[in-house]
């Protein structure tokens, strides 16, 4: 792709490094939006012209993205499309996932598993009737987003939060400190940040320390309790990146908002990045 085939009003950016062998999207992303030292949601926000209008930040970028997405960022990047789209789960189907929709699971089994045959002559496998198909269950969203925070950390090294970006082992270090807070008993956590406690775990909508009567740390308590101490730990993230609590922690300043940014117009990646 040359710049005489880009579409009206996009332009390639300065720096627009090629994906690597394998990589993810959100990781590839995460790079672009370093060099112009942005966040994945800023870049897409504000420099993909019209298809920045359908960037949903609360997607996840890995499965699937909308096509004048996928073709604005070919046309910013010269990445070629079918390269950009390979980059999300979407892009495997039918090669590695026979389908998007976990609905579709003993139908899925059947095709992907089934159709083909390497001892048995075809046909000869059958079809089974799956009666107890284990049923998708939605994640929570703040889950979902710090899924997405822990992936881009390992798969670049660093990762992206609203105000500022830090090194893996930093993020990995607060992520296992918060999910210990998390699991404190408000006395002692002190009136202030007992009232913090209470507030994440009522956002979570679960009971205050998952029902938690001792203290055990994270990994010596049951897949349920886990799961539990994630989602409040994930909600506190959240609500510290909205403003909506203030962490008073040596690491809690890195949760803290973004700094406003007008949104009315697209920043121009030549003057974000510091040559």
């Amino acid at each position: 792709m040359t710049d005489g085939d880009l579409p009206e009003g996009l332009r390639r950016w300065p720096v627009h490094p090629e994906p690597g062998p394998g990589e993810a999207l959100t990781s590839w992303l995460g790079r672009l939006a370093g060099l112009y030292r942005l966040s994945v949601e800023q870049l897409l926000t504000h420099n993909l012209g019209a298809a920045s209008a359908e960037f949903d930040c609360g997607a996840d970028l890995d499965y699937q993205v909308p096509t004048i997405i996928v073709h604005a960022l070919a046309a910013r990047t010269g990445v070629e499309v079918d390269q950009v789209r390979r980059m999300t789960i979407a892009g495997c189907v039918p090669w590695l996932a026979d389908t998007l929709n976990p609905a579709e699971g003993p139908q899925a089994f059947a095709a992907y598993v089934r159709k083909e045959s390497v001892l048995l002559p075809p046909g000869q496998a059958g079809y089974h009737v799956i009666n107890r198909w284990r049923p998708p269950r939605p994640v929570p969203d703040a889950v979902a987003a710090l899924d997405r925070l822990t992936f881009e950390g390992i798969t670049t090294t660093t990762v992206t939060l609203p105000a500022q970006t830090v090194h893996v082992g930093e993020w990995l270090r607060l992520l296992r400190t918060l999910l210990d807070e998390v699991s404190m008993v408000d006395s002692r956590a002190g009136p202030s940040a007992a009232a913090v406690l209470h507030q994440i775990w009522d956002t979570a909508g679960l009971p205050f320390r998952a029902g938690l009567a001792f203290w055990r740390p994270y990994e010596r308590l049951s897949p349920p309790r886990q799961e539990a101490m994630l989602h409040a730990a994930a909600t506190a993230v959240q609500l510290a990146a909205d403003g909506t609590i203030t962490p008073g922690g040596t690491l809690g300043s890195v949760l803290r908002p973004a700094p406003h940014v007008d949104g009315s117009r697209d920043i121009p990646l030549e003057s974000a990045r510091k040559w």
